[in-house]
């Protein structure tokens, strides 16, 4: 596990200025690059509104520790500048106000009430597993874990839940096209 934590006042800088950053994340052959508005820190994860294509994506909470690289700067300010010309920097929603992320639990306690579906990744796990995607409506919250009912795609929900252990976690992604757009075409098991 890395064990760099980035500062609370670069952070914060980022977020009170409505830097739009690069996240670089790196896990074994597997490379991470988010590209997004820093919304929320807390001791051990970032909220982000990502950002794709000059437009906005949906969420993701990072956990902090996976963060290899933070990156601002002038590509990255050009691309706000465009953002700020299409009307994208500044926002009328507050998401962050309504997201507790104090712990997981705290984070699916939240996206399950805001009725969001999620798409959880679990990055790290050791060989010979792959990286664990999976995306649906959360169904089940424990103190150590969370269950999602996983559609696949073509859409067709699961008949059992997947179970998600809080510590494989590394992000959760929420509010986003894909997953918000084919929820609605879900078949039933």
């Amino acid at each position: 596990m890395k064990e760099k934590i980035w500062s609370d006042p670069l952070l914060q800088k980022h977020i009170d200025k409505r830097d739009l950053v690069t996240i670089y994340r790196f896990f074994k052959d597997n490379k991470s690059i988010l590209n997004g508005f820093i919304l929320k820190k807390s001791a051990d994860y970032l909220l982000l509104q990502q950002i794709d294509q000059f437009l906005p994506n949906g969420y993701v909470v990072i956990l902090r520790n996976t963060i290899d690289r933070i990156r601002c700067n002038k590509y990255d300010k050009a691309q706000r500048k465009i953002l700020k010309a299409e009307g994208i920097v500044e926002r009328d929603d507050a998401i962050e106000d309504h997201i507790d992320m104090s712990n997981w639990l705290a984070i699916f306690n939240a996206l399950r009430k805001l009725d969001f579906h999620v798409i959880a990744e679990c990055e790290r796990l050791p060989e010979p597993a792959i990286a664990i995607y999976t995306i649906g409506p959360i169904r089940r919250i424990s103190k150590n874990q969370v269950s999602v009912q996983c559609y696949d795609p073509a859409g067709k929900l699961a008949d059992v839940n997947t179970p998600i252990r809080f510590e494989d976690l590394t992000t959760v992604t929420f509010g986003d096209r894909y997953s918000a757009i084919f929820r609605k075409y879900l078949v039933a098991p």
